[in-house]
């Protein structure tokens, strides 16, 4: 037995109480089918990273500061969208955070950065990361010709993520820059 709904087709029907109104509307719509549950939900979470635009489900916010060729990153996101579950009165959940490095053409730039944040929290530090957000640090090497890093955060219980694209500054001028 499959877990994949078909694609559905709905009927439209729009009525108005005005006489003389001429309505022009589709009258059908087809949804999409829910694609099959992925066997590497990481993968998936990874594959969002080549989406153009930044997804903004799990609201992340960044600092990062360049120091010649390392990023110092202070991140925090939302905990709330990470299906977090209270279990013997401890908040229990995982997210995936990822970072990966891109050119100036769109090319990969190093190494993809993973790493699983494993949460197991009183009450009070849940109820403090619903206000402040979850705080995440790490120092990254920058690779030679990145240009921007891509941040995403996810969830793999809720399947929910968010990315975030931070251009990348130069190094100071008095610098060598890397080839």
């Amino acid at each position: 037995m499959s877990d994949v709904k078909k694609a559905a087709l709905h009927s439209l029907q729009v009525r108005v109480s005005r006489p003389g109104v001429t309505l022009r509307y589709r009258a059908s719509y087809q949804s999409e089918p829910q694609p099959p549950k992925s066997a590497s939900p990481v993968a998936e979470l990874v594959n969002a990273l080549n989406r153009p635009m930044d997804a903004t489900t799990i609201p992340i916010l960044a600092n990062a500061v360049r120091t010649q060729d390392r990023l110092d990153l202070k991140v925090s996101f939302d905990v709330s969208s990470l299906g977090l579950t209270l279990q013997q009165g401890v908040w229990k959940g995982k997210a995936e955070l990822v970072a990966r490095f891109l050119a100036a053409d769109g090319t990969k730039a190093g190494d993809l950065v993973a790493h699983t944040v494993v949460f197991n929290l009183r009450p009070a530090t849940y109820q403090s990361m619903l206000q402040n957000g979850a705080p995440y640090r790490r120092s990254l090497i920058i690779p030679a010709k990145a240009v921007e890093l891509k941040l995403l955060v996810g969830s793999v219980t809720t399947g929910q993520i968010g990315t975030l694209t931070i251009p990348l500054p130069e190094p100071p001028a008095h610098l060598p820059k890397q080839k």
